[in-house]
């Protein structure tokens, strides 16, 4: 809460446009002075909400508290605001350890009407399983540290025979006395002998291209086409041509004109570019009510906020509606326009003049002499004659062909051998010889010696003696744990 001196202004009041006034209130005050009055009135009390000993009232333990009774749970559903002013409500604790301080601890907190559950402390710690002390037998020795380093020198080894076997010795084969063979023989072939061949042909090739004659024969045979040798003189005439054109039809044509011609009457016209611009049209819509910046003062709560003073410690807020007026509403848009040419263009009106600047053009024909033109013909016809005279020779026919039979003969050709080989026709005597089988045993009579090994000049030196002094796995480790101590809040405090 914050206080001021006497001589700092404070409000202590605030009066509203409807006239009323209202004291201002400090709710943290009255929280406080609320709690204080509960508390004197009613004193400090403990309900226990349930003991443990029994199946409990969910309508006395703390809504949202859970308790476990003979395996069932339970969920407490008294709400804060009904709790009594004061009061520690006690909840059994369900890690108690002992007979003693074996509650949980809540009380209500918050102004009333929006009060909740808040839990003040656990009424015991359980410390059965925190260590309290430790009893060391200590059984050691020394060992040889990461540290150390060592100098190896490696033994020089010498190899020796001896007659006689024994620890140590290695028994090796320095020759073979004898070796021999029994049991299965099997007789091998060695060789196939000398084979008979034969040389073959392997292929056949064209040296010399052959030489063909054709010759013409009066009588056909197999191999021959029949072919024509010569055709007789033809028969031909003459062929001449005549056209009738029949009835001609005429029209009457001009011959001479003589023209009349005016002048175009023309006038000076500004016309518009190809190109085109952008110009904005406005469009009067709907009128609305706006505020015209000016306010009428009112007494009513709910209008604008106007004139704000402070006098005797009493705030006053007055009020005021906003006078408006019709404001009418315009829309624009883009529209497309043309442009002004930069110059005039002379254009005709329409009317003709005898004099002026305009083109001249006919306004009346006179027509002078005429005559009759061939407009067609009635039924045309075209005829061809034949005959000894005549402007055309053409064929009327061919004479009788001579025909004779053509046959070929080809000669000169020569083909050669493309490549020989040899082909095996028999095998020759093979030749054999006799070998050991699988069946054969083979035995050897080995001569033997041992051989013996012996090491001299080896050395390990320890140049730096890193001793490092280790628990042995006979040592012995013995703790001791604690039990269950009251905590620190006491008894909700």
């Amino acid at each position: 809460m914050a206080y001021q001196d006497n001589n700092t202004p404070v409000i202590e009041k605030i009066t509203l446009p409807s006239g009323n006034t209202y004291f201002i209130a400090d709710r943290e005050i009255r929280d406080v002075v609320d709690t204080l009055s509960q508390t004197v009135a009613g004193g400090v009390s403990y309900n226990v909400a349930w003991d443990g000993t029994s199946e409990p009232t969910v309508g006395n333990i703390p809504a949202g508290v859970t308790v476990t009774y003979e395996g069932t749970t339970y969920t407490g559903t008294m709400e804060a605001n009904n709790a009594t002013p004061g009061a520690f409500y006690l909840i059994k604790s369900a890690t108690q350890a002992d007979g003693k301080d074996v509650y949980d601890e809540y009380v209500p907190v918050g102004p009333q009407g929006s009060k909740t559950w808040e839990k003040i402390g656990d009424t015991q710690i359980d410390l059965s399983n925190v260590v309290t002390n430790v009893s060391l037998t200590k059984q050691t020795d020394t060992v040889i540290g990461t540290d150390a380093t060592f100098t190896v020198t490696q033994p020089t080894v010498a190899l020796a025979t001896d007659s006689t076997g024994g620890t140590g010795k290695v028994q090796v084969v320095t020759g073979i006395t004898s070796a021999a063979a029994s049991g299965d023989s099997v007789t091998a072939l060695t060789g196939l002998g000398t084979p008979s061949k034969e040389t073959f042909l392997k292929g056949v090739k064209v040296t010399a291209q052959p030489t063909v004659s054709l010759t013409a024969n009066t009588a056909t045979a197999t191999g021959r086409i029949t072919y024509v040798e010569s055709i007789g003189a033809a028969d031909t005439t003459k062929l001449s041509a005549s056209v009738n054109l029949g009835t001609a039809t005429t029209e009457s044509a001009v011959k001479s004109v003589s023209p009349t011609t005016k002048k175009l009457a023309t006038s000076s016209v500004t016309g518009v570019q190809a190109s085109t611009t952008t110009a904005s049209k406005a469009t009067a819509g709907t009128a609305q009510t706006t505020a015209t910046g000016a306010g009428t003062s009112s007494t009513t709560n709910t209008d604008w906020l106007k004139g704000v003073s402070v006098s005797n410690g009493v705030l006053t807020i007055g009020a005021a509606t906003m006078n408006t007026q019709s404001t009418p509403q315009y829309t624009f848009s883009d529209v497309t326009v043309p442009i002004k040419a930069a110059s005039a263009t002379t254009v005709a009106t329409g009317a003709v003049t005898t004099s002026g600047s305009g083109a001249n053009i006919v306004t009346d024909v006179a027509v002078g002499d005429t005559f009759s033109a061939v407009t067609g013909y009635a039924s045309p016809t075209a005829t061809i004659n034949a005959g000894t005279t005549g402007d055309v020779t053409v064929a009327t026919g061919v004479g009788s062909a001579t025909t004779k039979y053509l046959s070929a003969s080809a000669s000169g050709t020569t083909v050669g051998a493309n490549g020989t080989g040899d082909a095996v026709t028999a095998l020759g005597t093979p030749t054999t010889d006799t070998v050991l089988g699988t069946g054969s045993t083979i035995t050897v009579t080995p001569t033997t010696t041992n051989i013996k090994a012996t090491a001299s000049g080896a050395n390990t030196q320890w140049n730096n003696k890193d001793a490092v002094t280790v628990l042995k796995d006979t040592t012995d480790v013995t703790t001791s744990r604690g039990g269950n101590v009251p905590s620190a809040n006491g008894e909700g405090f």
